[in-house]
């Protein structure tokens, strides 16, 4: 079984096969040294690597300078080491300089100056001067002293050599060699060495040795040899502690911290930039510390151990790390197996503070699910299109507003959904969008929905720069969905077409109302007059006819006044509750008649019909007038349609015909094949006296009095219509769900006995000088005391003035400065007994006071003598009670 971990693969150190050959170490380390330490080498790939550099005789420099290339990557400056073996030295690889070194040996030409270390010098003095010379040096400067000399040259001068002879005092050597290195460590040292003192030598090299030789007599070359080595050695050394510290500076400046830690992740070394990353006051302080104990959480941990063992190094992205001072951090880590100097497994890592660009992209991710939020929430559809027409993006709206999926629309090409009719105009839109013309909205365009049906949108689009950071180029467009905004605007104006129509339907019919008033007051001055003219020429007189042709033509008068005022729905009803469907049948024999053999009329009922409130008579003439005009508008013959049935209508129908929804209704269709009516023709069919018959083959008035009809029951009229294609008017009557009686106002038909009166004084009002003095005479003739008033005024007075009792008061409905209705109801104030008949060509309204339909007695103009007397004796014969009480 593996037991502790792994070791580490050997990394291929600056360019080397394995890192434990960049450098040869002697057996031991020399005491005091301490200028090359652990360093961290920064290669190209980025990794940290290290390599143990311990200040021995057998280590010159392995490390690595940080810098950056033209693209910004990181790349290495590598400074390759020197290694050496016994008592020569190999240049592994020499960087910065060229040529055999002798140039490099000493630091001024010409001119170095020797210390000779010993007591004996003899002829080595001069076996050294001539190895001087040999090496360059024509003037060398050499000193001797004897050991007990030594301290006091060092602190006088700075030599460029120290030569120790060991002939007298072997064993002192190594005491001497170290003194020089303690003094000046760069100062290059040569051992001049006895046979046989191989002891002194390894015991020399301990304390900082650079060199030694056992030259025989004059041996010149082997002497020139070991200074050169030392000189060499000394140099390598000198740069070697000068890229140290300057790596060591560099170290310290990163803001990144660099560390080395036990297996356990305890730090034993590590830069500033570390220990400012975990808010530790210094260097010092981080030593000792227990990353992976106190920093990460155990999950992170586990990870990076698993991957250490697995793979010898690991890297962790954004990862929390605990400062001990409690604040949370966000890291990136990279570790890697490494070797101490004593070949244990050893950390070495990176540690690089990403919190605040963890910050800044939680930020960024934030703001981009905020303008996203915005995006897939808003009303409107947002799509990015390029030049083709081809969606790049779309929001979520799309699906809302399209119903498909924003990943169904992209790469979707939007004219495909276009409206074969817009398909023009949104290419010319696209391509001004394209050419940066923003422009305003022009007209909506149709989109065609996932279920089928077309939707209207207003699109308004902009280009988007060319260097987009998102990638995306094009147009992007905001398309606002207008089509219930467009539906409410042509109901508005449906509605407002609607109100233009009623309203004047209404002037038009107060305007026919008020003709009817004034022309009805004439006819009945006409047919009074003649009745009364008749009532004297007996059987056979030649002047009866002529009367008789004037009292037909005066009903005539009136049978258009009646028109006039069913349009105007001022005429009195007498409503009943019938079913549409039984009016039909029972007018279906004389409808074939009135249509002829060649049309074809067919009939449908349906058995759940409603009922409805409604003057038959007036029914009647709604369908004979629709029939008529059915007629005449298929001369060549063709196919006439009546149908009924009851419906509910839905809340957009009723909307469309001004009618209440989710209310039951009766329907009555009358549908043609014949020849249809124009636009401009459907807006003036319901006016008075429009007609697109011949002259002399219409009045006018047969769709106008329909269209009171039915508005006065409180229905409604659909027309469907186009030219060659029939017209279909569909009516709408108003449910009901009980029934109620006619109210009863009738007249006597012309030829009944007359009822005379008693003897009863009767009050008459009336401001129209014919008709009062018709109605006077009529009454006196009956039989009745009369008092007379032209206008209100005069009846207030009269009914002051008047002793005796006041029996009935007969008074038309509208008068100057004040109506009959209000005149009725002072004078009941004065005589409660009185009973009150009114009567009036302009039947009973709103504006005058009077409800349309009973609750009062009423007498239509004209009328008859017959009709007259008779109601005066209706009223006369009831108890007398308020006015308007029957």
């Amino acid at each position: 079984m593996r037991r502790g971990p792994p070791r580490p693969p050997q990394p291929s150190l600056l360019g080397l096969a394995r890192a434990s050959k960049c450098t040869e170490r002697l057996r031991s380390r020399p005491r005091g040294s301490s200028r090359l330490r652990p360093a961290c080498v920064l290669l190209a790939s980025g990794r940290v690597a290290t390599a143990a550099l311990p200040s021995c005789a057998g280590l010159f420099w392995v490390g690595g300078l940080r810098n950056r290339g033209r693209s910004g990557k990181l790349v290495a400056r590598c400074v390759l080491a020197r290694a050496w073996r016994g008592r020569r030295e190999e240049a592994v690889q020499r960087t910065g300089r060229s040529g055999d070194g002798q140039a490099d040996a000493w630091p001024r030409r010409g001119a170095g100056h020797v210390l000779v270390v010993g007591r004996e010098v003899g002829c080595r003095l001069d076996t050294l001067r001539a190895a001087l010379r040999a090496l360059g040096q024509t003037q060398p400067q050499v000193s001797v002293c004897t050991p007990e000399q030594l301290a006091p040259q060092l602190e006088d001068a700075v030599f460029d050599l120290v030569v120790v002879l060991a002939r007298e005092a072997a064993q002192a050597c190594a005491s001497w060699v170290a003194q020089v290195k303690q003094h000046d460590a760069e100062c290059p040292v040569l051992l001049l060495a006895e046979p046989g003192d191989e002891a002194v030598v390894v015991d020399a090299v301990r304390e900082g040795l650079d060199a030694f030789v056992a030259p025989s007599g004059d041996d010149v070359p082997s002497l020139v040899a070991a200074i050169r080595q030392a000189l060499e050695r000394a140099s390598s050394l000198r740069r070697a502690s000068w890229v140290e510290m300057r790596l060591r500076a560099l170290l310290e400046q990163l803001r990144v911290g660099v560390f080395r830690a036990r297996f356990d992740g305890v730090v034993i070394e590590a830069n500033q930039g570390f220990a400012r990353i975990l808010g530790l006051p210094s260097q010092q302080a981080a030593v000792g510390y227990a990353l992976h104990a106190s920093g990460f959480d155990a999950e992170v941990v586990e990870r990076l151990q698993s991957e250490l063992h697995r793979r010898g190094q690991v890297r962790l992205a954004e990862i929390p790390l605990l400062r001990p001072d409690g604040e949370r951090i966000w890291v990136s880590v990279t570790e890697s197996l490494g070797l101490g100097s004593a070949g244990e497994p050893l950390i070495d890592g990176l540690l690089e503070d990403v919190t605040e660009r963890k910050r800044a992209e939680d930020e960024l991710r934030r703001r981009e699910r905020y303008y996203r939020s915005l995006i897939d929430n808003a009303l409107d559809l947002v799509v990015v299109l390029d030049c083709a027409g081809v969606v790049r993006f779309a929001s979520a709206s799309v699906e809302r507003l399209l119903g498909c999926s924003p990943q169904q629309a992209t790469g979707a090409r939007v004219v495909d959904a276009v409206a074969p009719e817009d398909r023009g105009r949104f290419e010319r839109q696209l391509d001004a969008w394209c050419a940066g013309d923003e422009g305003e909205p022009g007209a909506p365009i149709r989109l065609r929905h996932a279920d089928g049906s077309w939707r209207w949108f207003e699109l308004r689009g902009n280009r988007l720069p060319e260097t987009d950071d998102a990638g995306l180029s094009g147009v992007v467009v905001h398309g606002r969905d207008v089509t219930e905004q467009l539906r409410a605007q042509r109901e508005l104006e449906e509605s407002e077409k609607r109100l233009r129509q009623a309203q004047k339907m209404e002037a038009v019919g107060r305007l026919a109302g008020g003709v009817a008033h004034d022309f009805n007051n004439v006819i009945t001055s006409v047919l009074g007059h003649c009745d009364l003219v008749l009532e004297r020429l007996h059987e056979g007189d030649p002047l009866r006819d002529d009367v008789e042709e004037i009292v037909r033509a005066a009903e005539r008068a009136a049978g258009l006044t009646r028109q006039l005022l069913a349009f105007s729905r001022e005429q009195v009803v007498r409503p009943t509750v019938l079913r549409v469907g039984a009016v039909v049948g029972e007018l279906e024999r004389m409808l074939r008649r009135l249509i002829g053999e060649d049309l074809e009329l067919v009939t449908r009922r349906n058995g759940g019909e409603p009922s409805i409130e409604i003057d038959r008579g007036q029914l009647e003439q709604v369908i004979l007038n629709l029939v008529v005009n059915a007629r005449d508008a298929m001369p060549s013959g063709g196919r006439l349609t009546i149908a009924t049935d009851g419906t509910v209508l839905e809340p957009e129908a009723a909307k469309r015909v001004g009618l209440e929804p989710e209310r039951r209704y009766a329907r009555l269709v009358v549908e043609d094949t014949g020849c249809g009516m124009d636009d401009d023709t459907l807006t003036h069919i319901f006016e008075p006296f429009f007609t697109t018959k011949e002259q002399g083959k219409g009045t006018g008035l047969g769709l106008a009095t329909v269209y009171g009809v039915v508005v006065q029951a409180g229905g409604s009229i659909d027309v469907r219509t186009a030219p060659g294609h029939g017209t279909r008017f569909t009516l709408y009557f108003p449910a009901v769900e009980a029934e109620r009686e006619a109210l009863p106002v009738g007249e006597p038909s012309r030829g009944e006995a007359a009822v005379t009166g008693g003897g009863e004084t009767l009050l008459l009002v009336e401001d129209d000088d014919l008709v009062r003095m018709l109605v006077l005479r009529l009454l006196r003739r009956g039989g009745y005391e009369v008092l007379e008033a032209s206008n209100a005024g005069e009846a207030l007075l009269i009914c002051e003035q008047h002793r005796g009792p006041i029996h009935l008061l007969l008074t038309d409905v509208v008068m100057p400065r004040m109506s009959g209705p209000e005149l009725a109801g002072r004078l009941a104030r004065l005589r409660p007994e009185l009973r009150v008949l009114f009567m009036s060509g302009y039947p009973a309204s709103e504006s005058s006071g009077m409800p349309r339909q009973g609750s009062f007695e009423y007498l239509a103009k004209p009328f008859t003598p017959e009709a007259l007397y008779r109601r005066l004796r209706e009223v006369l014969e009831r108890p007398a009670g308020r006015v308007g009480q029957r």
